[in-house]
């Protein structure tokens, strides 16, 4: 059994090299490689918290959480006298270079709360597994990051097989996590969303069906 076969990591930069990807993408790869690899052996849990979508009032208040603690601790580095600003860059930290970052956090949370478009309500009814919700989405983003193409689905009108390189591309990677569950289905779901968003800029109407 060869290196490829073995290794995951392996598998899933092995499927990812046989996409066209632009030279000036190619930087992204070993990203994407690790953050899919790191699911390995996951890939059959419940979803986590950050692939759930939840109604728009928790979600403006998880927000409103990030923007409060940022300023909070930007606030905190800023008051620190001579012995802890020493301890820290003796860490690694140095304040001069932290406080910016976490101010910047603090304001765009703030301006993210503002333009939330996220559902009213929370989306209901059975959990998804992660390999269902999560890695069927980080395929599909990082197949347009790295070709610069949306994710379609060619499907034969005589036999009703699916192909092309996107439902190639996340059957690979299924089978490298170890995923138990459909990758066909999984990359159609991902093309349909493609297509909804699609249409909903072109008729001018937002998530709620109003005009902005």
């Amino acid at each position: 059994m060869d290196a490829v076969t073995q290794d995951p990591l392996a598998r899933i930069e092995s499927a990812f090299r046989k996409l066209k990807i632009r030279p000036s993408r190619e930087r992204l790869l070993p990203g994407m490689v690790r953050i899919l690899g790191s699911l390995v052996g996951k890939a059959n849990t419940k979803t986590p918290p950050q692939f759930l979508i939840v109604g728009r009032q928790r979600s403006n208040r998880e927000l409103q959480r990030v923007a409060e603690l940022a300023s909070l601790l930007a606030e905190a580095l800023g008051r620190l006298h001579e012995p802890g600003v020493v301890a820290l860059a003796d860490q690694g930290v140095l304040r001069h270079r932290v406080i910016p970052p976490l101010q910047a956090i603090s304001k765009a949370a703030r301006k993210a709360k503002g333009r939330n478009r996220g559902p009213r309500k929370p989306v209901t009814g059975r959990k998804q597994r992660l390999e269902v919700k999560a890695i069927a989405k980080l395929v599909g983003r990082a197949y347009r990051l790295l070709t610069g193409r949306k994710p379609t689905i060619s499907t034969d009108w005589d036999t009703g097989k699916a192909s092309g390189p996107f439902i190639e591309l996340m059957t690979r990677i299924f089978r490298a996590l170890r995923v138990k569950g459909s990758p066909e289905a999984a990359a159609r779901e991902i093309c349909r969303k493609v297509k909804r968003r699609k249409v909903r800029r072109k008729s001018g109407f937002n998530r709620i069906g109003a005009k902005p």
